[in-house]
């Protein structure tokens, strides 16, 4: 019974379509599909690779190691993409310095070592549990 997700979301894919073909002018078609294309060859040249990888060697761990690293790898990974826009100062100005004002690179290392700390907590504790259980 997947039918009627799949028919909105080609519907809305439609629609999108339709407002950046029927308004070209203002929405420079081309640069859509060179964004696209340049995602499918990022995520296949790059990205499917790296988490082949990753996930060949985190399954050379034990289960208790296995399963929260690669949530941490999951959870670095989103939080690293999400904060690439500010990590590379998009729409800083310099004649504006309250636009991104902040050290973003430190902030997303801090983010990431709660990860990491977490993550380790979660491993130890999981360990434990299972020699005891």
């Amino acid at each position: 019974m997947k039918w009627p997700a799949y028919s909105i979301g080609a519907m809305a894919i439609a629609y999108g379509a339709y407002g950046i073909a029927s308004q070209a002018d203002k929405t420079h078609p081309f640069s859509y599909l060179l964004w696209l294309a340049g995602s499918v060859a990022l995520h296949d040249a790059l990205i499917a690779p790296v988490v082949l990888l990753a996930g060949a060697l985190t399954g050379l761990l034990k289960e208790s190691f296995r399963t929260p690293l690669r949530t941490a790898l999951a959870l670095a990974a989103v939080t690293t993409l999400v904060t690439l826009p500010t990590l590379l100062a998009f729409g800083r100005r310099k004649d504006n310095p309250s636009i991104l004002p902040l050290d973003y690179p430190r902030g997303l290392l801090i983010v990431l070592a709660v990860i990491a700390a977490t993550t380790l907590i979660v491993s130890v504790l999981s360990r434990r549990r299972a020699r005891s259980g």
